[in-house]
């Protein structure tokens, strides 16, 4: 068992946030750069994943004062960038089991396959989401 509890309680302990996600405008727009540029406002954010024309950063909770700043930055300098669209969610509860999975492959990588199962139990205890991840 990995984990237990309400999905505020699983988001506050295993990675809520804030995922920005924005659209490469050209081929050789740099992430490096565009991550660069986010870090002089958010200076905690992070790049989770960098995939073809896109490019999604993690910003945590206590960034959202910066918000203005960060996206009159990003109209600003989307141009430069290389940027052509962007937008910010907040972090789901399937990015969570997914982050435990992936935290879990990394313990267990010897082993060769890893499997977990993760369940969310509502006030009274009752299993009301469950998932299972298989990773190999």
């Amino acid at each position: 068992l990995r984990c237990s509890g309400s999905s505020l309680f699983l988001k506050s302990k295993f990675g809520a946030g804030y995922l920005l996600s924005m659209s490469k405008s050209r081929g050789d727009a740099s992430a490096d750069v565009i991550e660069q540029e986010v870090k002089k406002v958010v200076d905690t954010a992070k790049i989770n994943s960098s995939v073809a024309g896109e490019i999604i950063m993690h910003l945590p909770l206590n960034s959202i004062n910066s918000f203005p700043a960060l996206f009159t930055m990003l109209k600003d300098s989307s141009d430069s960038l290389g940027v052509g669209s962007y937008g910010i969610s907040i972090t789901t509860l399937e990015s969570v089991f997914i982050s435990l999975a992936k935290a879990a492959r990394l313990e267990d990588e010897d082993m060769g396959v890893v499997a977990v199962e993760l369940t969310l139990f509502d006030y009274f205890g009752f299993a009301i989401r469950g998932i299972k991840i298989q990773c190999s």
